[in-house]
């Protein structure tokens, strides 16, 4: 999740082979993506977007039973809480951080996660779509940037996550996240710049964290 991302001052596509995350037409977490730590009306705000964003310009769907799922947002509950993390990003100084994620709503079916750096700050949410079984998420900085991403789900303490980034009306691969390890405690990822899925990428980030 978003611990999937860095904090980013800038996370796809609308061709065929780069396609977006499903649901959409046209986004845990590092130093290198990031907004100010947002109130009431801001989190309505980022709710409204997030609902807009990735389940709002899926078609609208009324089966005779529910699609079969295979995963719940209950998969990250672990992450919630305070981590500290060590970002290391090549030819800098390594850079120590802190993020908390917490339960968004009462059904618990969002996860906020806070994280705040030397450059900034920014809110990611996470949530779970059970139509296309995958996780999804938004993310706002302070430097105003909004992104999507989203993750088929975790196996084994890993998974692959891809962001995107708005490019007029469309969505288009940025970035892609490997995270390993996870466990109750810790957790580490890869953050990889790309401009597309098939694209191997060049690392630009690889953090450690630890829960506090």
């Amino acid at each position: 999740m978003h611990t999937s991302h860095s904090i980013r001052l800038s996370p796809a596509a609308a061709s065929n082979g780069d396609a977006g995350p499903s649901g959409v037409s046209k986004a845990p977490i590092a130093a290198s993506r990031l907004r100010a730590h947002p109130g009431a009306t801001h989190r309505g705000v980022l709710t409204i977007a997030m609902i807009a964003c990735v389940l709002g310009s899926a078609p609208i769907r009324v089966p005779a039973a529910e699609a079969p799922h295979h995963h719940s947002l209950a998969e990250y509950a672990y992450l919630i809480g305070t981590w500290k993390c060590v970002a290391n990003i090549p030819g800098k100084a390594s850079q120590t951080y802190t993020t908390t994620m917490r339960w968004m709503y009462p059904d618990r079916t969002a996860i906020d996660q806070h994280i705040a750096v030397a450059k900034g700050q920014a809110d990611f949410i996470l949530t779970y779509d059970r139509a296309g079984d995958a996780f999804k998420g938004i993310f706002v900085d302070d430097g105003g940037n909004v992104g999507v991403w989203e993750n088929p789900g975790p196996v084994a303490g890993g998974w692959t996550e891809f962001g995107y980034d708005f490019k007029g009306d469309n969505l288009v691969p940025s970035t892609r996240a490997t995270f390993k390890g996870a466990t109750p405690t810790h957790y580490a990822f890869e953050f990889w710049k790309v401009t597309s899925k098939q694209d191997p990428g060049k690392v630009i980030e690889a953090d450690d964290c630890t829960k506090v």
